[in-house]
């Protein structure tokens, strides 16, 4: 989390170097596991195939197989004022939204109300379709630090090509003030390729930012 801040200081070399080799051990052990491979309750780093082009997909379920009805809740989110039932119908809608949720839930990328911006943020990597993913390209472009970094958070969780194509290029950019964000959330991609991203950064000279 980088605190509202214009990003998160990485303070030296060493520092960098350690972290980067960590993540790279982790996504290769996870890689090396196979698809349905793993150790049970591991982190969230995605089991890759020997394709680089693969990337972890969110779980899909339909609403009406968990008794829900996406409109709905797409109401209740539009109707309710109470900040915390607006987060626990978004959290949901995280789970079982489709392109209609996505639409809602970025209307409330800039609310005010305490947690339902970053909920709202969140959900929409959850769905991680590719409408989901132009949404949270469209925020992270934005001038906001803190409303930046929740989106690229929420593409470690989208994990599709455009995601991981996007936290890629964050995560080799020197003068990007919320690269560390960018490389945590491509751990949560996982895959071969960024394997071989988390290589360059451990072997490149970081600038301490």
């Amino acid at each position: 989390v980088d605190g509202g801040q214009k990003g998160t200081a990485v303070t030296s070399l060493g520092k960098w170097k350690i972290a980067t080799a960590i993540l790279a051990a982790t996504t290769l052990y996870y890689a090396s596991q196979g698809p349905g491979g793993g150790v049970s309750g591991a982190p969230g780093v995605a089991a890759a195939s020997h394709s680089t082009s693969n990337v972890r997909r969110q779980l899909r379920i339909p609403a009406a197989a968990l008794g829900m009805s996406e409109v709905r809740l797409i109401a209740r989110l539009q109707r309710s004022e109470n900040p915390r039932e607006v987060i626990a119908v978004a959290q949901k809608l995280g789970y079982v939204g489709t392109g209609a949720s996505v639409r809602a839930l970025s209307k409330l990328t800039q609310d005010r109300r305490p947690g339902v911006a970053a909920a709202a943020v969140a959900a929409i990597g959850h769905i991680g379709s590719d409408d989901a993913v132009d949404a949270l390209l469209g925020i992270v472009d934005g001038p906001t630090a803190r409303h930046r970094a929740a989106a690229i958070t929420a593409l470690g969780q989208a994990a599709t090509g455009a995601a991981r194509s996007e936290l890629t290029k964050l995560a080799l950019d020197k003068g990007e003030p919320l690269r560390t964000t960018a490389i945590y959330a491509l751990g949560e991609v996982g895959g071969r390729d960024v394997i071989d991203t988390f290589h360059t950064l451990a072997a490149t000279r970081a600038r301490p930012v």
